[in-house]
């Protein structure tokens, strides 16, 4: 098709990023137009359009100019584009495609690359193409990852490579790397977080703020630091006065206000659609007290310990309570929520203003029914503070005394034993560092096989990760050792702040109070917190504590056995661990009721009760072996070796058949199984005799790992199939309940409590193991139980014939000790008559 044919518009498409900038005049918007215009012009080509994009990345189609083009192109208005080279285009080869090789040919519109010699029209040019655009998105993605680096290493030296400056400061005219406090905005940060500490939520701030005619921080900047606001000259602003509780939150989790420099906060996901997330707490890099702090750290975490705090507004009430969230109920944990009578109701009582558990007040069935009125607390405490208060500033030295004195003793105890397990477990992680180093080294020069390494990295790395929880939970315990040092000074700088306490204040209560535990009323009781006690990562550590107390007991008793807290696996023990009986189960098999899963255990017990005699037995015949090899050694250098001779071990079997013959020795038919078991399996020495019993350790191994993999299998399987069969049977009864009105929910929950906590348990379960998965395959999950247990059976038969394998080497073993006590009877019989 010719050019003057083309009756559409012949779009030139022109494009420059700002790191296309930095290489010099050739790629300017003024050079790409005038290119592309002498060319059109020259070829003939008529009706010319220019789509621009000035600073913009090719690794976005998100562009102004493009997309104007690309809507053109759409309404068929387009008959040519033009662009200087591919990379102008585009830097993703995948849309880069998808534009030149489908929409523009559904739409029959030439696509030219002057520089590349790309013409759609002409076949031979254009094979080229999807490798340019390769190469194009190569160069973006090598390009956004140079910069990242360079970036992260300006990063990790302290410097800012972002232009924005948090609200309260202004960047040093003489050193844009420095921050100074500015007084103005600085006020409005104080303001916000002595409102935190007042009580009032982000959005009571907001509201604050805005009615009070603040401007907000880009409005700020756009008057005071027009040349640091980015952002506001982009999306502009509506109302300079109107706070968000976002931007209130903004400033509030900010680092900065405390003197600190913070970078990296988030994280770029892919360099193509700019998306980012949030840095973990690890992957900041922090600079502590760079310039001068707004807020001090005391204030600072006392607003993010308050900001954790749901204070929902009561029913019926217009305002939530300044103790809301403080108080923990200490049967349950749970924190107590306030209450108030309704507006309407015409008689009040102090009882009406209370505080009662979530637990039971939600109906969640793991508390009892009790409360405490608002008037007895606030009595409670404002007595016991103004008790403590006065004290410590009647006579400052004795109150630290008896500070000192209830609580130092026991925790430098505590602070030195932390130390010392802390020093130990250092050590020991280091030992394992060296450890795997030479394992390594030991595997890549061929000193151990494969299987080896593989067994013995696995439980080394197991324990080095265990190590390294417990070290870092020492850690913070020793940590907080000398945070509860500063603690006390920091409570006789509060006590110095409020003189005269009358009445409890909202930020009394949020400096002096972290969480008051109430009891029910029950007095003839001391209760303890244990809520968190199971939680994952405490878990190790009390049963670390446990092993170490219970062997502490058992050495002063004398005792030698000894305690280890760790699973099996992490001890190098293989062994099939037990399924867990439950409690229903348990009862039952008390009673001498037996359960299919306490059957189950039972025969658990019994395979590797077998596997443990077969490991034993193996070791005992390799123990003899290397045993013989000692004695050999010893004897040849005596010149009296009795032993068989180590080249043919038939020659030895075959003189006992030989010599028992006759005399139809009880030992003959054992001396005859092993010569024939040695023959088939073509053994003549004691090296190859050890070797075959290595293969059946190794064999014993594997299949000991197989069958307990199995048996995992069948047990998660048989759990899932019980509580989908749980789910399904109280389904309806789910449903039930949850179409009632509140008012008859609780009689309901109470007639149903069984089947609604088994429902919820079951749900609970099958989300955490199938996911988003809404399907329940029970006959499949069934068939698979099925099908493994076959395997296990399978498994188990072939563990048998070890142990049959294992009775035979032992039947050899039986025949040579008594080749050679025979050999040695003879050997001193000869020796007595040289002695004559």
């Amino acid at each position: 098709m010719s050019n003057t044919k083309r009756t559409g518009q012949t779009a030139l498409y022109e494009r420059l990023s700002r790191d296309d900038e930095m290489q010099g005049e050739s790629n300017s918007i003024t050079n790409q137009k005038q290119l592309l215009e002498s060319y059109a012009k020259r070829n003939g080509f008529v009706n010319i359009y220019h789509y621009t994009d000035d600073g913009v990345s090719g690794t976005t189609f998100d562009r102004e100019g493009f997309q104007k083009m690309i809507k053109a192109v759409e309404e068929n208005k387009v008959s040519t584009v033009i662009v200087k080279d591919m990379s102008r285009f585009g830097r993703d080869y995948l849309k880069v495609g998808f534009y030149t090789e489908i929409l523009f040919k559904e739409k029959g519109v030439r696509f030219i690359a002057i520089n590349n010699g790309i013409d759609s029209e002409k076949q031979a040019e254009s094979d080229f193409t999807s490798f340019l655009n390769i190469m194009n998105e190569w160069y973006a993605r090598d390009t956004s990852r140079k910069i990242q680096s360079i970036f992260r290493a300006r990063m990790e030296e302290g410097k800012r490579v972002f232009p924005s400056v948090p609200y309260g400061y202004y960047r040093n005219p003489n050193n844009k790397q420095q921050l100074l406090v500015d007084k103005e905005s600085a006020k409005v940060v104080k303001r916000i977080y002595r409102l935190v500490i007042e009580g009032y939520g982000v959005t009571q701030i907001a509201d604050i703020l805005t009615k009070d005619k603040v401007l907000i921080p880009s409005a700020y900047a756009e008057i005071h630091y027009p040349e640091n606001n980015h952002s506001s000259k982009k999306r502009g602003i509506e109302d300079p006065y109107f706070w968000t509780p976002t931007t209130v939150g903004y400033i509030l989790e900010k680092r900065e206000y405390m003197g600190h420099t913070v970078l990296g906060k988030t994280i770029c996901l892919d360099y193509k659609t700019k998306k980012r997330r949030k840095a973990k707490e690890d992957e900041l890099i922090i600079f502590k007290n760079t310039h001068e702090a707004i807020i001090d750290e005391e204030t600072w975490n006392n607003a993010q310990r308050l900001r954790k705090t749901v204070r929902r507004s009561p029913k019926y009430g217009t305002t939530s309570h300044p103790f809301t969230g403080l108080l923990i109920c200490s049967d349950c944990g749970g924190k107590l929520s306030y209450r108030e009578p309704a507006e309407h109701k015409e008689k009040k009582y102090d009882c009406d203003y209370c505080f009662v558990c979530q637990h039971y007040r939600h109906r969640k069935g793991t508390c009892s029914m009790h409360y405490i009125k608002v008037k007895t607390v606030n009595e409670i405490l404002l007595k016991s503070i103004k008790e403590i208060t006065d004290f410590a500033k009647e006579d400052k030295q004795e109150f630290l005394k008896l500070m000192n004195k209830l609580s130092d003793e026991k925790r430098e105890e505590k602070y030195q034993r932390d130390k010392e397990k802390l020093e130990k477990l250092s050590s020991r992680n280091e030992e394992l560092t060296t450890l795997i180093t030479k394992l390594y080294e030991d595997y890549a020069l061929g000193k151990i096989p494969a299987k080896h390494f593989d067994r013995l990295f696995n439980i080394y790395d197991t324990e080095q990760q265990e190590l390294e929880k417990q070290i870092q939970y020492f850690e913070q315990e020793i940590e907080s050792y000398h945070q509860r040092k500063v603690d006390t000074d920091k409570f006789l700088k509060m006590i110095e702040k409020y003189t005269d306490i009358d009445e409890l204040t909202v930020p009394m209560i949020n400096e002096y109070i972290e969480k008051v535990k109430l009891k029910n009323g029950n007095y003839k009781t001391r209760k303890i917190n244990t809520v968190d006690w199971n939680e994952q990562d405490k878990a190790e550590h009390w049963r670390k504590v446990w092993g170490d107390i219970t062997n502490k007991y058992l050495e002063e008793n004398s005792i030698q056995k000894k305690v280890d807290h760790r699973s099996y696996q992490r001890q190098g023990i293989e062994q099939i661990p037990t399924i867990h009986l439950g409690v229903s189960a348990t009862q039952m098999e008390k009673k001498g009721i037996a359960t299919d899963r306490g059957n189950i255990n039972r025969e658990i017990k019994h395979q590797n009760m077998i596997l443990r005699e077969i490991s034993r037995r193996i070791k005992a015949l390799l123990n003899w072996i290397r045993g013989i090899g000692k004695e050999e050694k010893t004897e040849n250098e005596n010149t009296k070796s009795t032993l068989p001779p180590k080249e043919n071990l038939l020659s030895v079997l075959e003189n006992l058949i030989r010599k028992n013959a006759d005399n139809h020795n009880t030992d003959l038919e054992k001396y005859i199984e092993s010569y024939q078991l040695l023959k088939e399996k073509n053994i003549t020495s004691l090296s190859e005799l050890k070797g075959n019993i290595l293969a059946l350790r190794d064999k014993n191994y594997k299949t000991t790992r197989a069958l307990k993999d199995v048996e995992k299998k069948v047990d998660d399987n048989t759990k899932l199939i019980e509580q989908a069969e749980k789910y399904l049977k109280h389904k309806d009864t789910y449903k039930a309940y949850t179409k009632l009105k509140k008012n008859k929910q609780y009689t309901f929950y109470n007639e149903h409590t069984t089947e609604l906590i088994l429902f919820e348990s079951a749900k609970k379960y099958l989300k955490e193991h199938l996911g988003e998965s809404k399907t329940l395959n029970i006959s499949k999950w069934k068939s698979e139980v099925a099908n493994m247990k076959k395997e296990k059976n399978s498994l188990y038969n072939q563990i048998l014939e070890i142990r049959e394998e294992v009775e035979q080497a032992e039947k050899v073993k039986t025949c040579i000790e008594q080749f050679q006590e025979h050999s040695k009877q003879l050997t001193q019989v000869k020796w007595n008559e040289l002695d004559l």
